[in-house]
């Protein structure tokens, strides 16, 4: 039971107490009696339900409004914000000029970019660019000559020293050995000749690697003997001419070999090869040695050597420098 019932039941039963209280005891009858309080009790009984409809239909209508308004929030209204137009100068006076409202035209710049719009009429811009080209690849030989001495020359010493002029920065060599080159391009180096025809070749290379070659070819003629022989009856008795080596082969740093014999006394007696040179005088009693040095000499290939003396005998050896 609902307070609302309660307070209805209530009503109707101070009501009910109010009309019997009220009532005279007369004498009617007891049917009479009993009929009377039932109308006035089924009135208020009514008139109490009518009370208890219309405030259940109240209560109702104000849950129900209350439940809509706490689910639907309350739509606020937010103006609109105003859209100022740009200012607009005037290029003629300088001064500001009012924007026209109603004017669509472009202002000659996009919103939101620095760029200015590109007039479709125009003429193009072209844009010349310069590319830088790399120079031509270095393709020509250097300069290489041979000065000194010139070709054919014959010459009677064997240490002979070659000069000529190249590139400048370029290396020159002959076979393994290398030529001294100024900043100017001059070079120089000393060879050693061995007797008869000798044909020299150099190679000049550049810093780009191209090559240049050069050649002569000299003479080394056998040295004049000059020897003043004492009267007949006073000259030591002759001695033959006999050459030995020691060893043939060497592994030492710079490698060397012996050589020792026989000759007239006083002739002097000389050792010559590609990779090393030597020479000796026979003493008194004709004997001679000599020690030779080959520091240029390849590993594992065998040179040819010569010991020759004044009067033209020659013997020939091979050395090989074994480390």
């Amino acid at each position: 039971m609902t307070t609302l019932d309660a307070r209805a039941r209530r009503a109707s039963m101070a009501i009910y107490d109010s009309v019997a209280t009220a009532s005279p005891a007369v004498s009617f009858p007891t049917a009479l009696r009993r009929h009377r309080i039932a109308q006035i009790t089924a009135g208020v009984l009514a008139t109490a339900a009518v009370v208890v409809l219309i405030a259940l239909g109240a209560l109702v209508r104000t849950q129900a409004s209350g439940d809509v308004a706490d689910s639907v929030p309350p739509k606020v209204e937010e103006p609109a914000p105003e859209v100022v137009p740009p200012p607009v100068f005037d290029d003629t006076d300088g001064e500001q000029a009012a924007p026209d409202p109603e004017s669509t035209e472009p202002t000659g710049q996009v919103e939101g970019s620095t760029d200015p719009q590109v007039d479709p009429g125009a003429e193009p811009t072209t844009t010349t660019t310069t590319t830088t080209e790399a120079p031509p690849a270095d393709t020509r030989p250097p300069i290489l000559t041979i000065d000194s001495p010139e070709d054919g020359t014959h010459l009677e010493a064997a240490e002979v020293r070659f000069s000529g002029t190249t590139e400048p920065g370029a290396i020159v060599a002959a076979g393994r050995w290398f030529a001294d080159v100024s900043a100017e391009g001059r070079w120089s180096i000393v060879l050693f000749l061995t007797e008869g025809a000798n044909h020299v070749a150099f190679v000049a290379v550049d810093a780009a690697g191209n090559q240049a070659r050069a050649a002569v070819t000299v003479h080394l003629d056998p040295s004049p003997t000059t020897t003043t022989r004492p009267p007949k009856d006073d000259r030591p008795p002759a001695v033959a001419f006999t050459a030995h080596n020691v060893y043939g082969e060497c592994s030492e740093t710079p490698p060397f070999d012996v050589y020792y014999g026989t000759a007239a006394p006083g002739a002097t007696i000389t050792v010559r090869s590609e990779f090393g040179f030597g020479s000796a005088t026979a003493d008194a009693e004709g004997r001679w040695e000599v020690k030779v040095f080959f520091p240029e000499a390849p590993i594992g290939t065998s040179i040819l050597v010569i010991v020759r003396d004044d009067e033209g005998n020659a013997t020939r050896f091979e050395f090989v420098r074994t480390g």
